[in-house]
């Protein structure tokens, strides 16, 4: 466990590029859903875990919002492949 002291001023760029990152996911899913490209339901479950997992993430655990924004950004770039 991280220690919970102040962050730092790069800890919160980092935070603030990961809920970027997620915005941009759950938007990508909302437009597939809007287009009919995927199912309605999974892309639903799918924006509420995308946005349960960015608020339940440890805000100072920097390692831990590195790699979940990295996962976001992977998961969106592939739905960004897919609907080429």
């Amino acid at each position: 466990m991280t220690s919970r002291f102040s962050w730092r001023p790069n800890d919160i760029v980092a935070y603030d590029e990961m809920r970027d990152s997620a915005n941009r996911l759950v938007a990508i899913l909302l437009r597939r859903i809007r287009t009919g490209a995927s199912e309605g339901v999974a892309s639903r479950a799918e924006i509420d875990a995308v946005r349960r997992r960015a608020v339940d993430v440890d805000g100072f655990d920097r390692a831990s919002v590195d790699a979940l924004r990295q996962e976001f950004e992977r998961r969106a770039a592939d739905l960004s492949r897919a609907s080429k």
